[in-house]
């Protein structure tokens, strides 16, 4: 599994800070919506998950146009810009759902017994919809980690996300390495589960979803 260390690397770091920059401006996005007091707010909405209903390679390719055209050459910079365009909508849309039953009174009334407004935020909201907040991360961390038809188009030949070292590897040389690899992914993916469970339970994240 030696080979595969560079390239689980490059994957991991790609989909861990995408993921959080998707979290930060999409629960942005997601309060002005929720709230209603930004213009063109419906409109915001249907741009912010639109990525979802183009398909990969399409994505991949106007991506690649648009990067050559600013002149973004750094692999692993425009791998982070195309990884964050495509957990946005994840990040958004489970977002919008969540604070769409979120009673923002509940603000205003820990404000009247004291609290700040930030204290409120972080006390009342946070723990509201920390499901939201976990199903969020978690598709958008697998979202990223599992792309392949946006990376291929932006990936070089020194840098690889593992999707495409994993395909690369069986058209060269398949052997049992890939085998143990993907079991291994479905070990971090069914701890990932666990310990959601354990955070705030799988029975309120399928809420969330919904």
């Amino acid at each position: 599994l030696d080979g595969f260390w560079p390239s689980l690397s490059l994957s991991l770091q790609i989909a861990v800070l995408s993921s959080a920059l998707s979290l930060v401006a999409g629960t942005l996005a997601a309060l002005a919506i929720a709230r209603g007091r930004l213009p063109g707010a419906t409109a915001l909405g249907t741009l912010l998950v639109s990525p979802l209903m183009m398909p990969g390679l399409v994505l991949g390719i106007a991506l690649l146009q648009y990067f050559r055209m600013i002149g973004l050459t750094a692999t692993w910079s425009a791998l982070l810009v195309a990884h964050l365009v495509v957990t946005l909508p994840y990040v958004a849309r489970t977002m919008i759902a969540g604070l769409s039953r979120f009673d923002f009174t509940l603000i205003e009334a820990a404000r009247t017994l004291g609290c700040t407004y930030a204290g409120s935020v972080i006390r009342v909201m946070v723990p509201a919809l920390a499901p939201s907040f976990l199903i969020a991360g978690l598709f958008s961390l697998l979202a990223s980690f599992d792309n392949y038809p946006v990376s291929i188009f932006l990936t070089d030949v020194r840098s690889k996300t593992l999707p495409i070292r994993m395909l690369q590897y069986i058209e060269e040389a398949p052997d049992p390495t890939l085998a143990a690899l993907s079991t291994l992914i479905l070990a971090g993916t069914l701890v990932l589960l666990l310990i959601s469970d354990r955070l705030v339970g799988l029975h309120r994240m399928a809420g969330t979803a919904d």
